[in-house]
């Protein structure tokens, strides 16, 4: 028996599952899995296709004596650990290449205005390339965004390096609308349409809108409203995991505070004192998690556009099945 069908053998039992349910379910198992997966995998001997295919076996085999509600605990403590890695090194790959920014950039005064502004554009640049450098030197990877490989799709997030499976690859930047902000003014009404598909709505129909990701703390990380959907012909890479940052400064499963100016969302309003879902979360986002080895290629996320809509034409559906439950 394999983890998904446990998976439904075991919510069977409990209740009357939606099709919505379920599929959330299913997310959380392959999100734990995967990271489940990643912590096995950094080892010496991952390279090898047998030590793999072993660490998926014990993985199962593990998940397989837990509920379902137990891997998204799981899976949320995985995240977070990394996403602490992550933004301690950015926080000092910026430290190392601060000393620039310190750096005059001589031009001649003189030269004339589009000059000096391609200038300092340069400067602003090389700065940044420094510093994915460092990034990628700490984590193996770093991420960039430029001309998508998919004619006309204007530009996609790049994996420069090698991401494990399970790593976190991105996050999704942008205004976090709670269901208090939603109700009000018909809000949800008015963030529509939304042509270049900037709005994500995690399963308990909080959304984040990437079209406000200028407005947001800068993370070199926070551009996941950038990943392509695959062309025809090619598969997912990512997966799209909602994750809520712990309000809680030490102990385990924490998120310190000196990390937490480079989380990339911020409420569209404060919330109200009876208006947040849980005390204990500090920010909702959404991760996308690497679902095989990734090694300098673009990063594609299943869009599961509901079928039941009219869908633009250049998308196909990679996983009608996984749509129908997105959506029932």
């Amino acid at each position: 028996m394999g983890i998904f069908d446990s998976i439904k053998t075991k919510l069977a039992s409990f209740k009357p599952v939606k099709p919505r349910e379920l599929q959330e379910t299913f997310d959380l198992s392959h999100a734990c899995m995967l990271t489940c997966l990643r912590k096995e995998l950094y080892n010496p001997d991952a390279s090898r296709q047998e030590f793999r295919n072993a660490a998926v076996e014990k993985v199962i085999q593990s998940m397989e004596k837990v509920s379902p509600s137990k891997h998204a605990e799981i899976c949320h403590n995985n995240i977070n650990a990394q996403l602490v890695k992550m933004f301690t090194v950015i926080k000092d790959a910026r430290s190392e290449t601060s000393y620039i920014s310190s750096v005059p950039v001589q031009v001649p005064s003189e030269a004339p205005l589009h000059f000096q502004d391609q200038s300092v554009n340069a400067f602003e640049r090389h700065q940044n390339d420094l510093t994915l450098e460092a990034i990628k030197k700490q984590m193996g990877f770093s991420l960039q965004v430029k001309q998508s490989v998919i004619s006309g799709a204007g530009k996609g997030v790049f994996v420069e390096g090698m991401a494990e499976v399970g790593d976190v690859l991105a996050l999704y930047p942008g205004y976090v609308y709670l269901q208090q902000h939603l109700a009000k003014n018909n809000l949800a009404e008015n963030l529509f349409p939304d042509e270049n598909y900037f709005l994500y709505t995690r399963y308990d129909n909080i959304i984040i809108d990437g079209r406000s990701q200028d407005l947001q703390p800068y993370n070199e990380f926070g551009c996941a409203h950038l990943v392509n959907h695959p062309p025809q012909g090619s598969e997912p890479n990512v997966l799209a995991v909602a994750f809520n940052f712990p309000s809680k400064t030490s102990g385990n499963n924490c998120f310190p505070q000196n990390l937490r100016p480079l989380i990339p969302n911020t409420y569209f309003k404060p919330p109200t004192l009876f208006g947040l879902p849980d005390y204990n979360i500090l920010m909702q986002s959404v991760v996308f998690l690497a679902t095989r080895r990734i090694h300098d290629e673009e990063l594609w996320l299943n869009y599961r556009f509901n079928p039941k809509k009219k869908l633009p034409i250049w998308y196909h559906q990679c996983d009608e099945d996984q749509a129908e439950r997105r959506w029932g």
